[in-house]
This record gives structure tokens, C-alpha cells and sequence, in this order.
């Protein structure tokens, strides 16, 4: 499993929003974080169906350290007794609820509704918040959160990690209209290019 280095950078941060590009890792770098945020961790993801996977992943991230876990609810507990539950953000299991840090991962497929409620009804400001296609009010709203750090790792920052080479980076732009290719890999802002971010954007 590899390290990126936002990964690392990420999880130094209370309260964070991550807009990552597609294989930037972000569902990883969540359940990292969720490991180490606290004893009692709420991880929200979109729909019921993406919970197993999710759950599934953190398990195999970390077998030597899990006591046991269970499906309903989705709850898995380690042998340092933490507990990291999984849900959906549509649940109203949410409700009395209290944790002391709660993921939400690809928020921007939820909904604004679902997402505010669960960041006020589990009472904490430590929050883990990843999204990669544009959030619009969503992302707004918790942006407006106070300390919240945020974020952005597009096609180019994974350039220079060598997830991508420049030659699979076209062949992506390929199979993409210019705008899909922007909203799911960049670049999503405009930053100070450091010299090996400048070189590829002069080999695309």
C-alpha cells in the first residue's frame, strides 16, 4: 500500500477537506485518519452499498490491530478499544449519536442535508471530509466550518509521485471531454507549480 505524500501532510490536520483527483487515494488516507482521530470514529460514506467495502478495506489495513468487528450495525473494534462505525449518510442511526470524530468520505455524492446533520448530531469539530467531483453548497457549507483545513491534490501533484505517467494521462484526456477530464482530475485550483510540477505540465 503506498504512502502519499498528501496522505501524510493530511493526516496533521484536526479538521480537513480533500479534494483529491480519481486514484489520488482518498478513500485510504480517510481510513487512516480514522484510525488514529480518536476512540470512537464515525465513518459516513454515500449509500448502504459502500459501506462493506469500506469496512472491508479498514480490516484488511489493519488485522493485526482488530479485536472484532460486526455487520449490523457495522462497527469494528480494536484491541486498543477504539471503534470505527460505518454508515451510510442517509441513516437515521446518526441520531444520539456521539463520537469523537467523525469521516466523511466523497461527500459530493451526498446530500447537503444528510451531511450537515451528521457533522451536528455527533458533537465534533474533528473532521475528515474528501470529495473529488465539485461540491457546490456542500462543499460551501463545510468550508465555512471554523478551522477546517482544506485541501486540493489533482492529476498533477500524482504526477509527481509517479502514479501517472504523462503517457496515461493523455490516454485518460482521451476518453474524456475537457470538462469531465477537469472536474475529475484537475486541475482544480491555481497553485505555486514547483519545478517538477512546471516540467509536466510542459510534457502534456
Amino acid at each position: 500500500m503506498k504512502n502519499f505524500n498528501w496522505q501524510k501532510e493530511a493526516l496533521g490536520h484536526k479538521s480537513i477537506m480533500v479534494r483529491a483527483s480519481r486514484r489520488a487515494g482518498k478513500t485510504t488516507a480517510a481510513l487512516k485518519w480514522a484510525r488514529s482521530a480518536g476512540e470512537r470514529v464515525l465513518f459516513v460514506v454515500p449509500y448502504e452499498v459502500s459501506i462493506a467495502p469500506a469496512m472491508n478495506s479498514f480490516i484488511q489495513m489493519y488485522s493485526r490491530e482488530v479485536s472484532r468487528y460486526h455487520t449490523n450495525p457495522s462497527v469494528v473494534q480494536m484491541v486498543d478499544g477504539t471503534q470505527i462505525t460505518f454508515i451510510a449518510s442517509t441513516s437515521s442511526a446518526m441520531r444520539g449519536l456521539r463520537v469523537d470524530a467523525i469521516v466523511l468520505d466523497e461527500v459530493g455524492y451526498m446530500m447537503q442535508t444528510d451531511v450537515l446533520l451528521a457533522c451536528t448530531r455527533v458533537g465534533t469539530d474533528s473532521i475528515f471530509a474528501t470529495y473529488s467531483t465539485p461540491g457546490g453548497k456542500l462543499v460551501d457549507s463545510l468550508s465555512q466550518l471554523p478551522g477546517i483545513h482544506m485541501m486540493t491534490v489533482d492529476y498533477l501533484d500524482l504526477l509527481a509521485e509517479n502514479v501517472f505517467t504523462p503517457q496515461q494521462i493523455r490516454g485518460i484526456q482521451s476518453q474524456m471531454t475537457p470538462d469531465i477530464f477537469a472536474a475529475e482530475f484537475g486541475p482544480f485550483e491555481v497553485k505555486k507549480e514547483t519545478n517538477q510540477r512546471f516540467k509536466y505540465l510542459l510534457t502534456l
